[in-house]
This record gives C-alpha cells, structure tokens and sequence, in this order.
C-alpha cells in the first residue's frame, strides 16, 4: 500500500510539472500573436436561452470556455491575492496544473463509483458486471453516450436540483421537529418553502427546454432525442419524490 501511494504521488507530480510546463510554453505562443476563439461551431443547430427559443448554425466562442477561461482565472486571482509578485502567467499555469489533477481525481471517482455501482445491481444478474474491467468499460461507453447525446449539461442542472432537494429536506425534517417540540418553525420553515418552490419550479423549467426545443423539435438526431427524453424522466422522478416527501410532511405536521 505504501508503494502504492508513493507511485500515485510520483505521478501526480509529474502530470503537474507537465501542465505547468506546457501552459508556459503555451502563454508564451499565445503573447506573439492573436488570440484565436477556443471554439467554433458550424452546420449545427444551436439553441439559445431567449423566451422564442431562436437557434443559430454556426457560433464561435473566445476568452471563456473550458480550461484556459478557469486557468486564467485561477491565474488572475493569485496575480492579485499575491499583490503582482506572482505572474499572471506562473498563476496560470498553477491554474491549469490544478484543473488537470482534479479532473483525473473526479474522473477516476466517477468510474470507480459506476463500476461498484454496476457490480452490486446487475452482478447477480450477470456475473460479468462484476469483473472490473467489463464493468469500467461500460461506464465508460454511458458517459461517452451521455455526452454525445448533448444533454449532459441539463444532467448537470437536474444533479444541482436534486442537491437542493436534500437542502429542503433537511429544512424539512428540522421544521417538522421544531413544531414537535413546541418552538417556532418558521426559522426552518420559511427556508425551506422557498428551496421547494425554487427547485421544482427550476426542475419543471428544464423538463419543459429538454421537452420543447429537442424531444419533440422535428430533425434532431436519435441520441439527441433519446437523451433528452431520459432527461424528462429524471425530471419527473425528481417532482414525484418531492411530491411524497412534502405529502409525509404534512401528514407528520398534522
């Protein structure tokens, strides 16, 4: 186990020698001539946020995608924090290194989790899920499929909205203890109503963009619909457990 550790920490260092060495090498590039855009998109159907749901094909975004937007960032605020004796470059640098680790730190966990996950629901269904190997590989081919699909970002929306769904539960709980006890619950209560309204209502807001502007729009791609479509569902899920658990409240408070 030692061993282990040690190798980890070798090569966690060596990845961070390496991000910090090639960002340098790439602020240095970037002084000696224009800043091209970190993305463009063409002969795509893109869809906007604005109340008519307007799409566009082509769009091209510079200075606040990905890594270099959180790089320099991160570069930015240690400039200042360190009042200009470190570099915006060395803090950039800094900045990337960091992004690199944690994104092999998350990634890694992400895997780890779906494999255990695979193992103990479908193992006993077939053995083969609980190889390690089959198992990590199958994860894998969901997320690419997940994100292929382009609705990992209302994924992402739906994993805050369950965040704060346990939020108010615990507002909840506390609420429904308070009156118990005899004390005022409207320290806890009040909150807690307005976790439930803001997240279901921001809930049924994405279910209805996933439903209007790719379940049901005409050409999409297969993945696309299909994804968004699973998206609805994780919606509707989230809605009929706040439903039960705000349906036990009250019958707790009564």
């Amino acid at each position: 186990m030692p061993a282990v550790v040690s190798a980890f920490r070798r090569t966690s260092l060596v990845v961070f020698a390496c991000a910090i060495a090639a960002t340098l090498v790439v602020d240095r590039a970037a002084r000696s001539q224009a800043m091209p855009p970190d993305l463009v998109i063409v002969n795509a159907n893109i869809y906007t946020v604005d109340p008519r749901f307007s799409t566009a094909q082509a769009v091209a975004i510079a200075g606040g995608a990905g890594a270099g937007a959180f790089a320099a960032g991160v570069g930015n605020l240690i400039n200042v924090a360190s009042f200009g004796a470190i570099g915006v470059p060395f803090g950039t640098a800094l900045g990337f290194g960091a992004f690199v680790v944690i994104v092999l730190t998350v990634v890694q966990l992400v895997f780890r989790v779906m494999r255990v996950t695979l193992g103990e629901w479908l193992g006993d269904r077939w053995v083969g899920f609980k190889n390690q190997h089959v198992a990590s590989v199958t994860g894998m081919v969901l997320s690419m499929a997940l994100v292929l699909s382009g609705t990992w970002v209302y994924l992402w929306q739906l994993f805050g909205a369950s965040n704060q769904l346990l939020a108010a539960l615990s507002l909840l709980l506390v609420t429904v203890w308070l009156r118990s006890v005899g004390k005022n619950p409207a320290y806890a209560g009040i909150p807690m109503v307005f976790m439930y309204v803001t997240t279901m209502a921001a809930t049924v807001v994405t279910a209805y963009n996933l439903f209007v502007t790719i379940a049901t729009r005409p050409g999409q791609a297969l993945i696309s619909v299909l994804g968004a479509w699973a998206m609805v569902a994780v919606s509707i899920l989230l809605l009929v457990a706040a439903a039960l658990i705000a349906w036990d409240a009250w019958q707790a408070w009564n």
